[in-house]
């Protein structure tokens, strides 16, 4: 009877539940933080600004009316003020009225020293997401803060402020009135003046411009004295909380027969986020190495992709700049193909954000192959080999 009981209680808070969205604002006294401003003066007289400012967040929990706190499992996050994400959700909190939430800032000390290779493309805890993982040294940065100071008028420096070590992983307490009776939000002010400036100022002149949180560093003592007073209840609002789960993806355009292309890597590699809508098959791979060699994708049939990225020579050229066309020089080398996988963006400048995105500039480039893609579809659909192809792999 009694276990019959527990089944009910634990299936009645389930369906009982709310989620409570926490936005977290990072300003400077109270104002908006503008990335890379320097107009922001600390304590010590130097003023700063800021480039970077990407933290993770665990082990959050609730305290209940009665004073017991409810931990929420699960509840790990990457902030990252310059990829705009600043949104924690915390879904099937059990119905009732809380007095206050707390966190942490940087993982448990399990999570420190997990297996990274083990952990999902899309985690907060992801290497390759999140870019906070200490690959020389193992662990993860719990806070990156970076950016640009000057002492008067005095010449621009770099500072790099990175809490790490699990010593110094920070709780944050934070008292605020929640009903979660339904859905609710919670705005929270990090406050960058505090976290520079109270209880202990920091100086970079006095104190250091960078800090790896190695024992007895007077600015990792300062970060951890100053983060739990950094973050501020701003409001607590009712909401219909607007970050969900990651919802299934339909792969697009499947063969009606295919074969999985069996992905191997490295055992100490993250998990890379591979586009979901486009899985890994043979057929697909197959048609991408052809496509890859094929030099009919330049306007006179003279070259391909492959002939300014060579495999024997990791998909480079070895030419201080490339060489497309009819001889055309280009501005840069060819760079080397090889982990894509875990890249964010592409060319040197970064200017593709996807290989989809990529790979069509270079066709079209009258430096490189100077080709219409009107036209190289032509060219691919006349052939005798690719229709088939395609028809293999979509």
């Amino acid at each position: 009877m009694k276990s019959a009981l527990a089944v009910v209680v634990a299936l009645t808070s389930l369906v009982f539940a709310a989620s409570l969205e926490v936005t977290v604002e990072p300003v400077f006294n109270g104002e908006p933080l503008r990335l890379d401003a320097l107009r922001y003066e600390i304590a010590a007289g130097e003023t700063l600004s800021v480039s970077r400012l990407s933290y993770l967040l665990s082990g959050f929990a609730v305290e209940r009316e009665d004073g017991r706190w409810l931990e929420l499992p699960g509840s790990t996050a990457w902030l990252d003020m310059a990829a705009r994400r600043n949104v924690v959700l915390l879904e099937n909190v059990p119905d009732g009225t809380y007095r206050a939430v707390r966190f942490h800032i940087g993982p448990d000390v399990g999570a420190n020293a997990a297996d990274v290779s083990k952990i999902p493309a899309g985690h907060a805890l992801n290497p390759n997401l999140n870019g906070l993982h200490w690959s020389w040294q193992g662990g993860y940065i719990f806070m990156a803060v970076e950016g640009h100071f000057r002492k008067g008028g005095g010449a621009v420096q770099g500072y790099a402020h990175h809490l790490a070590r699990d010593p110094n992983r920070t709780r944050v307490h934070l008292t605020a009135s929640l009903d979660l009776r339904h859905d609710a939000g919670m705005l929270v002010h990090f406050d960058l003046a505090t976290l520079f400036n109270s209880p202990r100022p920091l100086s970079f002149e006095k104190d250091g411009s960078a800090t790896h949180s190695r024992e007895g560093d007077p600015v990792t003592a300062a970060l951890v004295a100053n983060l739990p007073g950094a973050f501020r209840v701003s409001r607590v609002v009712a909401v219909v909380p607007t970050v969900r789960a990651v919802s299934a993806v339909k792969p697009i355009d499947l063969p009606e027969k295919f074969t999985a292309w069996r992905f191997t890597m490295s055992r100490t590699f993250p998990m890379p986020d591979l586009p979901r809508d486009n899985p890994l098959i043979e057929e697909r791979v197959v048609l991408g190495e052809r496509l890859f060699n094929e030099k009919a994708l330049s306007r006179d049939g003279s070259i391909s992709c492959a002939s300014c990225h060579q495999r024997d020579a990791a998909f480079t050229d070895r030419l201080p700049v490339s060489i497309g066309i009819d001889a055309r020089s280009g501005d840069r080398n060819a760079m080397p193909l090889f982990n894509l996988a875990w890249k964010r963006e592409f060319f040197w400048d970064g200017r593709a954000k996807s290989l989809r995105e990529q790979v069509l500039q270079p066709i079209k480039d009258h430096r490189e192959m100077d080709l219409s893609l009107e036209q190289a579809c032509g060219k691919l659909t006349d052939s005798q080999d690719y229709p088939a192809l395609f028809r293999a792999a979509f």
